[in-house]
């Protein structure tokens, strides 16, 4: 794995969820338009398979692509990889699949890409040992990968577990609407948050609205939902 994620002088630009509002989320199409397109970091959400193979997926279970109520944690890796993920717009690829996150460490390769990976919080009626197989198996991924990568999460289990066992590996706490108040260094701010956070914090754009508040508060990390958007205020 690459060293943490170097200083930076403007905000760093995030395609989130690959770049939500160009192509499918979390699809490899994403992945490669945002890449393609310049935006040097990417966002995307992990869930583990009851059989642990990490896969990019946020809801909290497969309704968007005709599965309501079945979640990815409680599903078989080999069921999961021919689910076909619901379509932006036409310039989509049809017949795309759920992505797992080693296909996406293998689509970013050696570029100079830096990942940022959001842990979901597995369900409470999950077994005991869960988050440490999930650790686990994210670990011996990055291992084998040349990519950078920062875990972005709600869950501070997780987060925890990670400083104890990976001291090295950036973290950035999401946050509620109970403000930064955190133990670690970074934190960051969700969808429709109104806080005025301090200039370390990662902010995420939706709309212009959120651009024109990240560019007031000079929010140094933008998590963009249409990265290009963003040129409009940091060419």
């Amino acid at each position: 794995m690459t060293p943490k994620l170097a200083p930076f002088e403007i905000p760093l630009v995030v395609a989130h969820r690959g770049g939500a509002l160009l192509r499918a989320e979390n699809s490899a199409s994403a992945f490669r338009f945002s890449i393609n397109s310049g935006i040097r970091a990417l966002e995307t959400d992990l869930q583990m398979s009851r059989d642990g193979t990490l896969f990019c997926w946020h809801d909290d279970d497969l309704s968007r692509i005709g599965h309501p109520g079945i979640k990815v944690w409680e599903s078989e890796a080999n069921w999961l990889e021919g689910l076909e993920l619901d379509l932006l717009g036409a310039l989509d690829h049809p017949g795309e699949t759920l992505l797992k996150l080693d296909d996406l460490l293998s689509l970013v390769g050696p570029k100079p890409i830096h990942l940022f990976l959001e842990l979901k919080t597995p369900p409470e009626d999950l077994p005991n040992g869960v988050r440490e197989h999930l650790l686990n198996q994210l670990f011996s991924s990055l291992d084998h990968s040349p990519c950078g990568a920062t875990v972005i999460s709600f869950d501070t289990i997780c987060l925890r577990m990670i400083h104890l066992k990976r001291p090295d590996l950036p973290l950035i706490h999401l946050l509620g609407s109970n403000g930064p108040q955190s133990i670690f260094p970074r934190w960051g701010c969700s969808l429709q948050e109104t806080w005025e956070g301090p200039p370390e914090a990662i902010y995420t754009c939706q709309n212009e609205k959120d651009y024109l508040r990240a560019h007031q508060l000079d929010a140094k990390i933008w998590m963009c939902d249409h990265p290009l958007e963003a040129r409009r205020w940091h060419p």
